[in-house]
């Protein structure tokens, strides 16, 4: 497995493991995804459209807050970035950030260089 793929589509990828080991009954040649030893898991980037998208949103509110409060004020929206990463990382469910990883690899190929 050279890419990174959900669980359940990993299910159609043969495993490079299924006939090596044991004189028993031989394992399934079909990847067993996330249950299986060397499955690694892809961290969500902080590139990520819905991590940028809720970044953006919280940069939004939290500027429209600060004007309400300081309607003299010329803080640039750049400058709640900071608190913007903190709040959503803080319920990234909230924001509609995945908390949980949702795409792996079979780490006996290494990371895939997508």
């Amino acid at each position: 497995m050279s890419q990174f793929t959900s669980p359940e589509d990993a299910k159609a990828l043969r495993c490079p493991l299924a006939r090596t080991f044991g004189d028993d009954k031989p394992l399934s040649s079909e990847c067993q995804g996330h249950v299986c030893a060397v499955w690694r898991w892809k961290p969500i980037s902080a590139k990520d459209p819905r991590f940028t998208k809720a970044i953006n949103e919280e940069i939004d509110r939290l500027h429209a807050e600060h004007k309400a409060e300081h309607p003299l004020s010329d803080r640039k929206k750049d400058g709640f970035h900071q608190q913007a990463v903190k709040n959503v990382s803080a319920d990234r469910e909230a924001h509609g950030v995945p908390s949980e990883p949702e795409l792996g690899f079979c780490g006996l190929g290494g990371v895939p260089l997508l």
